[in-house]
């Protein structure tokens, strides 16, 4: 029995779909509700399970390599995959989010003091404020998978290796898509921020789509998110998605430091069954009172419960969970609301949408779950 609903022509859609979206244009719902299941099976602890469900999603026989990097006293517990298209066109680079079972990864997510950095942006340098356990995490997988794919743009393909399958790709790369979910969303937006600007990863800037984040915590200051949201550096690349009060939206807490979002940001209401995404009109904020923390518990084990599930919690360890995004995203959901489309998005600045067919079936029935 499939777990996640198979997404027609789903390689050419990767290969198809704009580098940039711009306001009011909403993303390709089988491409999101893709990487959102792509992000969760990554939890997996065996590569096979990952593949599987690639396949099922409609990519068929990709090929794949696994980087991972594993350091306690760094705090560092840094996984990442990358998947190939048989003829080498399309590339997929995952990144594995927090571990529950793994405190190093909880001591990366809760290392929030920031460390300055020297980025160069197209017209100038600048120093700017980045959360030093996230930042740490990705450089340690991140050369290996940049120059692979730096190889991928030649005639090989980046995912043949020991623990790969299948053959090498004859194509050059065209299409690289970068996804997670959590500290492998964090992981996801930064790659695509270095690669934006170190002048040695342009090719590879050139071929990547937009990145696709679930329960993205914040990874930089507000000076950083302002540069990135401005046209020809990341405006239109990073695409996230926000479920209800998900917890690590919010973080790092203001006590931190200030930290913000940049891209654009689609939000669900804390639950499946009603309300749709919506494009709000203001990033999700950094979490106000420590307090919350406290209750983060708490407020998990009142939504199990019928007569607590609808106590008003500010921040929510349930709705970061994996599968809420994938059954929400499924893409042949029926549309809830004016100008929704096929997976319950909906961009209320955008008139000019269109309604999708009435024909579509509920997959509410079948919406598949996470394995973490």
């Amino acid at each position: 029995m499939s777990v996640v609903t198979t997404c027609p022509d789903l390689t050419n859609r990767l290969l198809r779909a704009k580098s940039r979206l711009q306001a009011g244009e909403n993303p390709d719902p089988y491409i999101a509700y893709a990487m959102a299941a792509l992000s969760a099976y990554a939890y997996s602890p065996d590569d096979a399970t990952l593949m599987q469900v690639a396949a099922e999603l409609g990519l068929e026989r990709y090929t794949h390599k696994k980087y991972q990097q594993f350091v306690d006293v760094m705090f560092i517990d840094s996984t990442a995959y990358l998947l190939r298209s048989p003829d080498g066109r399309v590339a997929i680079l995952v990144y594995r989010g927090t571990n529950l079972e793994s405190l190093i990864n909880w001591l990366v997510d809760f290392e929030v003091d920031p460390e300055k950095v020297e980025i160069e942006f197209h017209d100038q340098d600048g120093t700017f404020m980045l959360h030093r356990g996230f930042h740490r995490n990705l450089l340690a997988t991140f050369d290996d998978i940049v120059a692979d794919l730096q190889g991928a743009l030649g005639k090989h393909s980046a995912a043949a290796g020991s623990n790969g399958e299948g053959a090498p790709g004859d194509g050059p790369l065209e299409a690289l898509y970068i996804t997670g979910h959590s500290l492998g969303a964090a992981m996801a937006a930064m790659a695509a921020l270095l690669l934006r600007t170190d002048e040695k990863h342009k090719r590879i800037f050139d071929m990547l789509k937009p990145v696709y984040t679930y329960g993205q915590p914040m990874i930089g200051d507000r000076r950083l998110a302002n540069r990135c949201d401005e046209p020809n550096v990341l405006q239109g690349k990073l695409i996230r998605y926000v479920f209800g009060h998900d917890v690590a939206a919010q973080l790092p807490p203001r006590a931190a430091g200030d930290f913000a979002h940049f891209g654009r940001e689609f939000r669900h209401p804390s639950n499946e069954t009603v309300g749709d995404w919506r494009e709000p009109r203001k990033n999700t904020g950094q979490m106000r009172n420590l307090l919350e923390l406290a209750l983060l518990i708490p407020s998990f084990l009142a939504r199990q419960l019928s007569r607590t599930r609808r106590l008003p919690f500010e921040a929510s360890v349930d709705d970061h969970l994996p599968w809420h995004y994938i059954g929400t995203l499924t893409p042949d959901k029926p549309p809830r609301a004016p100008g929704s489309v096929g997976h319950g998005m909906s961009a209320p600045h955008s008139p000019s949408l269109q309604q999708p067919s009435a024909s579509r079936r509920s997959a509410r029935s079948r919406a598949p779950t996470a394995s973490r």
